[in-house]
């Protein structure tokens, strides 16, 4: 029960990734700022859930519909104009939050242990591939993991 978060921030422009429901059970789903642990001036913690529009973005699972085992919730985040983290569920279009800020990291909480999900970042595991539409010719892609150059 608490958050966690991938391992790399999303730095592109259009990114996709997909979690799949193996078990069912409440949960959030979405995007949050990276927690530092050293800063006093945060009452914020992993345990915490993702409800706070400050620091993470994120939707109830109970607010995609009647989600059930084996179903593909997609997620896509639009940073081409006012950051979008938009939501689909077996590749139809479910909601959106505008207004995402700063460097996001996918997330997860938990409110129970009964969910258990998988989590794919990688075109070629896509169930439900991303629905590009047209942003300057940019497609959404799985999740380039950022790489020190110097």
């Amino acid at each position: 029960i608490g958050t966690v978060l991938a391992n790399t921030a999303i730095l592109q422009d259009r990114a996709y990734w997909e979690v799949v429901i193996v078990r069912n059970g409440p949960f959030y789903v979405g995007v949050s700022h990276r927690i530092r642990k050293n800063n006093p001036n945060t009452n914020y913690s992993y345990n915490d859930q993702l409800v706070d529009r400050n620091r993470n973005w994120a939707v109830k699972s109970s607010a995609l519909g009647n989600l059930k085992t084996d179903n593909t919730i997609g997620i896509a985040l639009d940073n081409t104009g006012i950051p979008t983290i938009i939501f689909y569920v077996n590749g139809k279009h479910v909601s959106e939050i505008k207004g995402i800020k700063g460097d996001v990291y996918p997330a997860v909480s938990m409110e129970t242990e009964d969910a258990i999900l998988e989590f794919r970042f990688n075109d070629n595991d896509f169930r439900f591939p991303p629905q590009n539409g047209n942003s300057f010719g940019r497609p959404f892609t799985g999740i380039i993991p950022a790489r020190n150059v110097i």
